[in-house]
């Protein structure tokens, strides 16, 4: 978990990964200099499991990530964004299964509900779950959730994590890559609540978003021949991040497919 001024939700997000029932973790958390308290949160917190490495100057999202990949030990690395929460406790251990018995996947995820900051459900993002389906819509839509997937530790040694160079859709750039290699997968059940914080949100930052959403869609194109199927729908989303702001809510659910 990387973590930038997080207290509000950190403490919940946490815990939701300290009940599970799968018992070899290693819960890393790399403070990216937070100035609101979220370390000494986590520190109250401790116990065996918790690992805590705070920067001294920031970093941002990216570096913070790619620092906590060097230090992690172990065979499988899973992502919690610190305002996430994972549903129940079987989570790791459906995932770990998953894995083990499927030695071709480099990546599994979950489908996923989306709450707003009370955690009050919105809706919910169903994904597609095996290999072939994921590779067909993955230009049209993102097919992982961040806080949803569990990784190969190999798999991402071989993609050589984050691209630094990304300031949006760093995950979903990830995905393609590992894909480009392993296989890919979902498990049908769902495992985590996505925490959307809708006042963070501008018309600017959605068409970035988008942008970078699009970029990175066209640069895998080739390995990923769905693009140029998709741009109808391309098309459809640069509409809603182009019109005003009390419209674009109320389609909403055009965009959700592409928040990662």
């Amino acid at each position: 978990m990387a973590t930038h001024n997080g207290s509000r939700f950190i403490e919940e997000a946490l815990a939701s990964v300290l009940r599970q029932t799968y018992q070899n973790i290693e819960l890393l958390v790399v403070d990216d200099a937070s100035s609101d308290g979220t370390g000494e949160i986590v520190r109250q917190i401790g116990g065996p499991k918790l690992r805590l490495k705070r920067n001294e100057a920031r970093l941002g999202l990216t570096r913070s990530l790619n620092r906590g990949l060097a230090l992690a030990r172990g065979e499988f690395i899973a992502r919690l964004d610190d305002d996430d929460v994972w549903v129940g406790r079987d989570k790791l251990v459906k995932q770990v299964g998953f894995l083990k018995q499927h030695p071709d996947v480099g990546l599994v995820g979950t489908q996923n509900m989306v709450v707003d900051e009370r955690g009050r459900e919105m809706y919910r993002w169903r994904v597609q779950n095996k290999d072939e389906a994921i590779r067909r819509d993955l230009l049209q839509r993102n097919q992982f959730v961040h806080s949803g997937v569990l990784v190969r530790r190999e798999a991402m040694r071989q993609a050589g994590g984050y691209d630094e160079r990304r300031r949006y859709a760093q995950d979903y750039e990830l995905w393609l890559r590992i894909g480009t290699k392993w296989q890919l997968a979902n498990l049908p059940d769902m495992w985590v609540k996505q925490r959307v914080n809708r006042r963070g949100v501008t018309s600017r930052h959605n068409l970035a978003q988008f942008g970078s959403f699009l970029a990175t869609a066209f640069e895998y194109r080739q390995r990923y021949p769905s693009f140029w199927k998709n741009v109808p729908v391309y098309a459809r989303e640069l509409l809603v991040n182009l019109l005003p702001k009390m419209v674009f809510y109320k389609v909403g659910g055009w965009r959700r497919y592409f928040i990662s």
